[in-house]
């Protein structure tokens, strides 16, 4: 019974921290977008 409870315990806190890691790693990559968006929208109005 206690090892079971520690078992779930242990896959919740698992299961949160991967949660929180690929929000992060979306934030970063939705950054990045946004940078090389405006940095083509610079060179889009620039002259030949």
């Amino acid at each position: 019974m206690a090892l079971n409870l520690l078992q779930n315990a242990e896959r919740d806190a698992a299961l949160g921290s991967l949660g929180e890691t690929a929000n992060s790693v979306a934030l970063r990559v939705e950054r990045e977008l946004y940078s090389a968006e405006a940095a083509l929208k610079v060179l889009a109005v620039s002259p030949s």
